[in-house]
C-alpha cells in the first residue's frame, strides 16, 4: 500500500507498508529431505518513508528511510522449535543531475539487507556419508542476514524521441556477515557442509543497460531491453588469510529481452532470456583443496498479462522453460596437490508454470 503527498513546489512525500506471510506444512510424512521435517512460517513486514526535493529544475535529490521486520520459525517432527526475529532499518540517499534535456547523470548511497534462505535456518542435520563428495550437511540456525553499504554513479542518455534509454552505471557493495557454505572436517574426520558467515567483503562491477521502445520503425507496441553487467569481488578467506571472489560469482552476466502489448485485448506478452558463462574456482575442505568448475547456464521466462479491469491484473508465467542443466565438476587434491576425486553433478531443474492474480488499491 503506497501514498503520496505533496508538501509544496519543492517536496514529494511518499509511504508505503508491505507484508507478506510465507507457511510449509511439512506433514512429517517420512520425508527423505530432513529439511522437509519441519513446519515452517514466516512473517515479513516493512514501511518505507521517501521524500523528493526538487533543488532546482536541474537537480533533485531523494532521502528515503525503510524499516523491515521479518520473524521465522520452524518446528521439527519431535516438537524441537527455533525462532528467528530480525528488524533492520535501512536508510539510502540519491541525487540525480540534469546535464542537459536528454541526459542525466546519477549517484546514490543507500543500505540494503539479504536475509538467508529459508531452508538454511532450519537446525537440521542430514548424515550422508561424510566423505569429501558426499559431506554430511547442517542447517544454521544462527545465521545472521547481510547487510551491505551500496556506491552507484552513472549517466543515462536518451534516445528516439525519448522512445529509449542507454545507461552506463558503476557501483561497490561492502558487504557483512557475508553468506558461504563452507566444508570442514569434525573430531572423527568427518567432512560437514554448513552455510556460515564469514565476515566483511566487497563486489563491484560495472552495468550497460538500452531499453527502447520501437516506435522509431513502426512498431510502438514492442520493448526491446538488454543488460550486459560485468563483475567482480574480494573477500579475506577465514581458513586459508588469502584474498579471493566470492564463491560461485561469475565474471558477467547478460539479460535480452522484449515485451509486446496488444491494447484492444488489453494484454502484453514477453520473454526474457537470460545468460551466466562458466564459473570456476577454489576452496578448502578439511585439509583438501577442491577444485569446481559451474557449466554456463541459460534461463529462459515468459508471461502473457491481462488487465481485467482499472486496478485488477492476471498474469501467467513460465520460469526455466525447457528445463535448465547447471552441471558442476569438483575435482579434490590433498596436502600435496596430489589427485583424490572427481565429482561430476548433474544438476537439472523443471520448467515452472503459474499464474497470479493481483489487486492494486
Amino acid at each position: 500500500m503506497d501514498k503520496n503527498i505533496n508538501l509544496g513546489e519543492s517536496h514529494r512525500l511518499s509511504t508505503g507498508f508491505e507484508g507478506s506471510f510465507r507457511d510449509r506444512d511439512a506433514g512429517f510424512a517420512d520425508k527423505v529431505d530432513v529439511k522437509a521435517n519441519y513446519e515452517l512460517n514466516e512473517q515479513l513486514f516493512s514501511f518505507y518513508v521517501q521524500d523528493e526535493i526538487t533543488l532546482s529544475p536541474n537537480h533533485l535529490l531523494t532521502a528515503g528511510l525503510r524499516l523491515e521486520n521479518i520473524t521465522s520459525n520452524a518446528t521439527s517432527s519431535d516438537g524441537i522449535k527455533i525462532s528467528n526475529s530480525d528488524t533492520q532499518l535501512n536508510p539510502s540517499l540519491s541525487y540525480r543531475y540534469r546535464i542537459t534535456p536528454n541526459t542525466n547523470f546519477r549517484l546514490g548511497l543507500a543500505r540494503t539487507i539479504s536475509r538467508p534462505a529459508f531452508n538454511n535456518l532450519i537446525p537440521f542435520v542430514n548424515s550422508r556419508r561424510g566423505n569429501i563428495d558426499q559431506p554430511d550437511e547442517l542447517g544454521n540456525p544462527q545465521l545472521q542476514p547481510e547487510t551491505a553499504w551500496g556506491i552507484d554513479a552513472g549517466v543515462e542518455q536518451t534516445f528516439g524521441n525519448n522512445t529509449g534509454v542507454i545507461g552506463v552505471n558503476g557501483f561497490v557493495r561492502f558487504i557483512d556477515n557475508l553468506i558461504e557454505t563452507q566444508i570442514t572436517q569434525d573430531s572423527d574426520n568427518r567432512f560437514l557442509q554448513q552455510p556460515v558467515n564469514i565476515g566483511y567483503g566487497k563486489a563491484y562491477g560495472v552495468e550497460l543497460d538500452v531499453k527502447s521502445s520501437m516506435a522509431f520503425i513502426g512498431v510502438p507496441n514492442l520493448n526491446l531491453s538488454s543488460n550486459f553487467s560485468l563483475l567482480g569481488s574480494q573477500i579475506e578467506d577465514s581458513l586459508t588469510g588469502e584474498s579471493r571472489p566470492f564463491k560461485e560469482q561469475p565474471n558477467y552476466v547478460m539479460n535480452l529481452g522484449f515485451d509486446y502489448t496488444i491494447p484492444e485485448w488489453k494484454m502484453t506478452f514477453g520473454v526474457n532470456y537470460n545468460f551466466t558463462p562458466q564459473i570456476e574456482g577454489q576452496e578448502l575442505a578439511g585439509q583438501n583443496t577442491r577444485d569446481r568448475i559451474i557449466r554456463p547456464l541459460s534461463t529462459i521466462n515468459a508471461f502473457v498479462a491481462f488487465q481485467l479491469q482499472e486496478n485488477l491484473n492476471l498474469r501467467f508465467y513460465g520460469r526455466n522453460i525447457g528445463g535448465i542443466s547447471n552441471d558442476r565438476i569438483t575435482r579434490t587434491f590433498d596436502r600435496q596437490s596430489n589427485f583424490v576425486s572427481e565429482l561430476v553433478d548433474l544438476q537439472t531443474a523443471p520448467a515452472i508454470y503459474g499464474f497470479n492474480l493481483s489487486w492494486n488499491f
